[in-house]
């Protein structure tokens, strides 16, 4: 089997692969995941947006994509983007700035910790 990493980046670039007649768009995903005979790898030097993953997910199985499941590993050390603060409003993230409070994604939900 065959192995393919991403080490580093997000979802802000991206790669159009074409296979016959589907045309899979990756940003996240390693574009390896289509070959069904390779195991690919999101690294520690990513930064995932998981609303973005499984968007982009849901598009590809659209596109044909199948089996990944067994064939996706994301490292336990890949980045997760703090995005819950695109949500607040521009008075609470200036307050934040100007108070250097430090914002920490919590597995159980957002909190904002001092």
């Amino acid at each position: 089997m065959t192995t393919w990493f991403d080490l580093q980046g997000g979802n802000n670039a991206g790669h159009t692969i074409v296979v016959g007649d589907a045309k899979y768009d990756f940003h996240l995903l390693p574009s390896g995941i289509i070959n069904e005979q390779c195991l690919s790898v999101i690294g520690s030097g990513v930064v995932v947006h998981l609303p973005g993953l499984f968007s982009e997910i849901e598009y590809n199985e659209g596109k044909g994509l199948k089996d990944w499941q067994s064939r996706l590993i994301i490292s336990d050390r890949a980045h997760l983007g703090n995005y819950f603060l695109l949500l607040l409003p521009s008075q609470e993230l200036i307050l934040l700035r100007s108070a250097r409070l430090t914002a920490r994604y919590c597995m159980d939900g957002a909190e904002l910790l001092t």
